[in-house]
């Protein structure tokens, strides 16, 4: 088997192609979960929704995927100055919503849909533990 170069060649490619696909699986970098930041008075409506430039909170819930977050600052929500929300995006799955405090929550006014049966937020006041 040694002196036949096709014979060698060819199990040469059946034990690399395989060892190159399974460190290139293992090399390839997980995506990075984002945090997507929102703030009551912010009127920004384009990426990134970055702490020091935070979005429309519903603009933030749309641009967030699985595995990703939107931290809310404290403040009060509306649609637009002082109009309820008639509905915010829906929560997508994987997507995890939260205050950015502890101690000041934010309020939401309005109607806010979800995509997850657990999660019930009703009125239009913010969740207090």
């Amino acid at each position: 088997m040694l002196d036949d170069p096709v014979r060698l060649a060819r199990s040469w490619r059946r034990l690399w192609l395989p060892a190159l696909a399974l460190t290139t699986i293992a090399a390839s970098p997980a995506a990075a979960a984002t945090t997507f930041y929102a703030e009551s008075k912010s009127t920004r409506t384009t990426q990134p929704c970055a702490q020091a430039t935070p979005c429309k909170l519903d603009y933030a819930m749309l641009a967030a995927g699985n595995g990703d977050d939107v931290s809310i600052a404290p403040g009060d929500y509306y649609d637009s100055a002082t109009t309820p929300y008639a509905g915010l995006p829906p929560v997508a799955n994987g997507v995890t919503v939260h205050g950015s405090s502890k101690s000041d929550l934010p309020t939401l006014h309005g109607r806010v849909v979800t995509a997850t049966p657990f999660l019930d937020v009703q009125g239009g006041g913010g969740a207090r533990p």
